[in-house]
């Protein structure tokens, strides 16, 4: 089985002392198992240029349901959704309870190595694949191209990703 990365661009931007964090850009990279690998030591044989950070504790709300289950009584209706009884089975991260303190979201699963890089940090990752064969990954510059155009407005951007199988 195969195994691909969800990866999303997040700004951070702060009003009246607060950090906010927005998704402003999907990012969609092709199957590649050494780039995973320098990015967190995923599926290759390259060290991670940073050790996998796991889940940021500050993320936009695109990012916390795109990597989450929502619990409902009426789980075959949508694509992203699990019953109680699958929610206590996987036994995941509880993300958001209702009113009465039900859990409503949950961790998916299924996604696993979270993580996330600055552009900085995803140019060393280019580097490193340059120096291990000579690969560049031209998604890759597109990423950390629109990463520097946000910094120009944010005062933080990161790239937010996680794999599945």
């Amino acid at each position: 089985m195969g195994c691909d990365i969800h990866a999303y661009i997040e700004t951070k931007a702060v009003f009246d002392d607060r950090d906010f964090w927005d998704c402003p850009m999907e990012v969609h990279l092709h199957r590649n198992y050494t780039l995973f690998s320098a990015m967190a030591g995923v599926k290759g044989d390259l060290e991670p240029v940073v050790p996998p950070r796991g889940w940021p504790k500050n993320t936009s709300d695109t990012v916390r349901y795109k990597s989450a289950l929502f619990i409902t009584d009426n789980p075959g209706s949508s694509e992203g959704c699990c019953s109680v009884e699958e929610a206590q089975h996987y036994g995941s991260e509880v993300m958001g309870t209702d009113d009465s303190g039900a859990p409503r979201l949950i961790r998916h699963p299924d996604w696993h190595t979270p993580s996330w890089l600055t552009a900085e940090e995803l140019e060393l990752v280019q580097r490193r694949l340059e120096d291990a064969g000579g690969l560049r990954v031209v998604e890759l510059d597109a990423v950390i191209a629109a990463m520097e155009a946000f910094l120009r407005e944010y005062d933080e951007v990161r790239l937010v990703f996680w794999f599945d199988s």
